[in-house]
């Protein structure tokens, strides 16, 4: 469309909307006020009016487990896993302690991330109050372009404020850590044998996951505005203004003429 033709159309549209302002404006005026009201929610508490969001914002913080064993074993350059029985050192004559395949760790950070979310870690967590957030716990992978897992378990906290995300967070990696232990215990697992889940990273400061949206907002406004204008453009084609035109020609002179002689 050439700019002339748009600058006469915003023309027009300006033109009608002033004529037609006592329905504009306050159609302005309403939608600017369901707009405010689809994205705060208008109460009373204790006899006072109280606003309150209708959206609330998702906060995440990041917790990593580390899974392993007694005795480092990824300090070591040699682990020894042909045999499946203790080695004898020939100089202490005691047993010398075995180190699980290193391979075994990644695959138990897979299992152990759906664990972090299972329902008995959640049970252990409600013995300290109600969860209002949610958890979500993967196994890390390797950056190095290749899908292998890590044996790393990553937690992620996710609740609407952030002292909540936080102590989420700290309650879930505790939780977790609590059940495994309970499970190590009643299955009698001797302590050298025991798969360790250490802290790695603490809960960390938690960040913004989502904000609170705009989009319904400038919909409801947009709607009724829109609304508003094709009434006043309907009213514009059903009431036009008449304009009187001055008329001119040899048509109007002999007009003119002929009204004189009658008279």
């Amino acid at each position: 469309m050439p700019l002339a033709s748009r600058t006469v159309d915003l023309r027009l549209y300006m033109r009608v909307a002033w004529r037609f302002r006592a329905i504009v404006l306050p159609g302005i005026v309403l939608a600017l006020a369901l707009a405010f009201l689809s994205f705060v929610r208008v109460g009373f508490a204790h006899g006072k009016p109280s606003l309150a969001f209708r959206q609330q914002q998702q906060w995440v913080s990041y917790t990593t487990l580390f899974v392993t064993q007694r005795g480092f074993p990824w300090g070591r350059s040699i682990i020894d896993t042909s045999s499946g029985s203790p080695t004898t050192s020939a100089d202490t004559g005691s047993a010398d302690q075995q180190f699980a395949d290193p391979g075994r760790f990644a695959s138990l950070a897979i299992l152990y991330s759906q664990l972090a979310t299972s329902d008995p870690v959640r049970q252990i967590m409600l013995r300290h109050g109600p969860v209002t957030g949610t958890v979500e716990a993967d196994a890390i992978l390797s950056r190095t372009g290749l899908s292998d897992a890590l044996p790393l378990v990553q937690i992620a906290a996710i609740d609407a404020k952030p002292g909540q995300s936080l102590a989420l967070a700290h309650r879930v990696t505790d939780a977790f850590r609590t059940f495994i232990e309970q499970q190590q215990e009643a299955n009698a697992i001797p302590p050298k044998q025991r798969v360790i889940v250490t802290v790695l990273n603490a809960p960390l400061k938690p960040k913004l996951l989502a904000g609170r949206s705009l989009t319904v907002p400038i919909v409801v406004f947009m709607s009724v505005l829109i609304v508003v204008l094709g009434v006043a453009l309907i009213l514009e084609n059903v009431r036009p203004r008449v304009q009187a035109v001055p008329s001119e020609g040899p048509e109007a002179a002999s007009a003119s003429d002929a009204l004189r002689r009658t008279a």
